[in-house]
C-alpha cells in the first residue's frame, strides 16, 4: 500500500503522484528512436521515445536524456548526435538500445555506420543505414529538470526513407500501424521492451 505522505526531498511529487504519472504515460503511444553520438571510436546509443519536433523555422527538435544515462556524458561533451527513427521492423533494435544489453554491444544489432559526408562536424556519428529517418542534429540549447536534460537539436541534415511505417511502444509493449490518411489501423505488437519513460536511463 503506497503512502500518501511519502515525498522526494526535491520536487515535492508523492510516491502515488510518480506512479501515477507512470501509469498515464504507458497508455501514450510514441514513435520508438534510437539516439546516437559518438566520442572519438567509441560509439554511444539508447531507445528513447521523449523525442518531439519543436520548430521548422530554424528546424529543430528536443530530446529529453535522463543524466543517469551511459550516453548522457559522451553527448554532453560531443554536442552532435543523430536521432534514428525506427521502422517496425526494427523492434530488436529497440529492446537491445533499452537495457538488454550493454552500451558496447547495442551496435552489433542493425546496419551501423559512420556518418562521413559534407558536415565534418558530424564526422564518425553513428546511424542506421534503413531507419525510417536519420536526424543529424548540434547541440542548440539545453535545459535541467528534475532527472533529466531536455536537449534542443538544431537539424543539420535528413535522410529519410520512402515508406512512412513507425515503430511505436505503448503500454510496454511494440506496436505499428497499416493503412495512410487521417485513420490508420492500430496493430500491437506482441514483443515488450523494459518499462522506460522518455529518455530512459539506458
Amino acid at each position: 500500500m503506497r503512502n500518501p505522505e511519502a515525498r522526494t526531498p526535491d520536487t515535492g511529487a508523492t510516491e502515488g503522484m510518480r506512479e501515477d504519472f507512470r501509469r498515464v504515460l504507458r497508455g501514450v503511444a510514441a514513435t520508438v528512436n534510437v539516439l546516437s553520438t559518438n566520442e572519438g571510436q567509441s560509439r554511444y546509443g539508447m531507445t528513447a521515445t521523449a523525442v518531439m519536433s519543436m520548430s521548422l523555422d530554424p528546424p529543430s527538435l528536443v530530446v529529453a536524456i535522463n543524466k543517469a544515462a551511459s550516453i548522457y556524458e559522451p553527448l554532453m561533451s560531443r554536442k552532435v548526435f543523430c536521432v534514428n527513427v525506427l521502422a517496425e521492423e526494427h523492434r530488436f533494435i529497440g529492446q537491445d538500445f533499452s537495457l538488454k544489453k550493454p552500451g558496447v554491444d547495442r551496435f552489433d544489432t542493425g546496419a551501423w555506420a559512420a556518418y562521413d559526408d559534407a558536415d565534418e562536424a558530424l564526422n564518425g556519428v553513428p546511424y542506421l543505414r534503413d531507419a525510417q529517418a536519420n536526424i543529424f542534429c548540434r547541440f542548440a540549447s539545453e535545459l535541467t529538470f528534475g532527472s533529466h536534460t531536455l536537449l534542443v537539436g538544431e537539424v543539420m541534415e535528413l535522410r529519410t526513407a520512402e515508406k512512412i511505417a513507425p515503430l511505436l511502444y505503448c503500454d510496454g509493449g511494440f506496436g505499428s500501424f497499416s493503412g495512410s490518411g487521417a485513420s490508420p489501423a492500430p496493430r500491437c505488437g506482441a514483443s515488450a521492451l523494459p518499462s522506460f519513460a522518455a529518455g530512459a536511463r539506458a
